[in-house]
């Protein structure tokens, strides 16, 4: 393995030149939204809020609040 991003955290295979994450399986894998904002969505979830709540006081639809939470095992 190699480095092939270091500020995306990406890595290289060198011999099948395929390129991954550190994030694949975890509730971080393919977000497109900061890494800030999951934590604090999924305590929320973790607190009872509404799901439309959360998604309103974050500014987003709650369709991503939902599969954070699933990808979460909450």
């Amino acid at each position: 393995m190699g480095i092939h991003s270091r500020q995306e955290q990406r890595f290289i295979c060198i011999p099948c030149r395929q390129t991954c994450t550190t994030t694949p399986g975890t509730v971080f894998s393919r977000l497109r939204t900061s890494t800030e904002s999951v934590p604090r969505v999924v305590n929320l979830l973790a607190h009872e809020y509404p799901w439309p709540a959360i998604g309103v006081a974050c500014g987003m639809d709650e369709r991503p609040v939902t599969v954070w939470l699933q990808r979460a095992g909450v």
